[in-house]
């Protein structure tokens, strides 16, 4: 036993796990920011080095697992091999806490994610009643997006497979558009400039008017988004400061308006599950962070 344990440490190459962007060209971008690779055929990863990390997420998603299985907590149940399996390819909607999930064995998965006003648009399905599940998108996506299910392959370049995506997502995009949709910088940017266009292009504009056409077309209230959005500002500030000489957590609370270190870290736990200290000490060599290290590209 003890020989056949080292023989299978010797297969553990970690180099050939693989993650990567897909990002979305022209218009596109305004209902679908980026798309996410991960590849880890051939890495024979170890128990714990093929769990997933994710922050909480305002986003819609389609999610392709191509090769392999992944189980997610959804009852925060320690053992992973009891978990829930996910469909082959699935919907999911904003989750409002950090979620794990776990992979089986090697895998290959392409997840796609939409603004929740853009997926609305689309789909006509409010973000509300998809939060924190996990869909057969065969059973709710709509007819004209039935296609989608077979774009991404096993054996296929994923790039090439998204161009063709995208190819017949813009026609349907550009008939579906709302007025207010822009090609935003981040969430801050989308809330500020595209949802407050909506909330004030409308009949009435009192606070309770433009609360309520901002959650009909999100499926989230104002103040969801507004934590979604500062979250994101966090990490961003957490990615460009941690390059410099001089990062400090008490240095971030100050620049993001947080009242001090323990309310900066009471937001960063609730975002990732983590404690800000954990975040920075486990982000750059722990195999399950892949998706935090990939925000470094996607916000760099």
């Amino acid at each position: 036993m003890v020989g056949l344990a080292k023989t299978l440490m010797s297969e553990i190459d970690k180099s050939k796990a693989k993650s990567e962007l897909l990002w979305p060209q022209g218009d596109i971008a305004a209902c679908m920011p980026t798309g996410v690779v991960r590849d880890t055929r051939g890495a024979n990863l170890g128990f714990s080095d093929r769990f997933n990390n994710f922050p909480k997420s305002p986003y819609c998603a389609i999610s392709w697992i191509l090769k392999g299985d992944c189980r997610v907590s959804e009852d925060g149940g320690a053992d992973p091999e009891c978990w829930s399996p996910l469909p082959q390819v699935f919907v999911s909607g904003p989750t409002n806490q950090p979620t794990i999930s776990w992979n089986e064995g090697d895998v290959y998965a392409v997840t796609l994610g939409f603004l929740p006003d853009a997926w609305f648009a689309l789909t006509g399905i409010d973000a509300s009643t998809i939060a924190n599940k996990y869909i057969d998108a065969g059973k709710i996506l709509p007819n004209e997006l039935l296609p989608f299910l077979d774009i991404f392959t096993v054996d296929g370049d994923a790039q090439e497979e998204f161009a063709h995506l995208q190819q017949i997502l813009a026609p349907i995009w550009a008939k579906r558009r709302p007025s207010h949709a822009i090609i935003p910088n981040g969430l801050v940017d989308w809330m500020r400039q595209g949802l407050m266009q909506l909330a004030t292009g409308g009949v009435g504009r009192s606070t309770r008017q433009i609360q309520r056409r901002i959650k009909h077309w999100t499926g989230l209230t104002q103040r969801e988004l507004q934590s979604y959005a500062r979250g994101e500002e966090l990490y961003k500030s957490f990615i460009h400061r941690r390059e410099n000489d001089d990062f400090s957590f008490s240095q971030i609370a100050v620049e993001n308006g947080y009242a001090d270190q323990s309310h900066l870290g009471r937001d960063v736990k609730r975002i990732t599950g983590l404690s800000p200290k954990q975040l920075n000490e486990l982000i750059d060599h722990e195999e399950r962070f892949w998706y935090f290290r990939l925000l470094y590209e996607f916000y760099g």
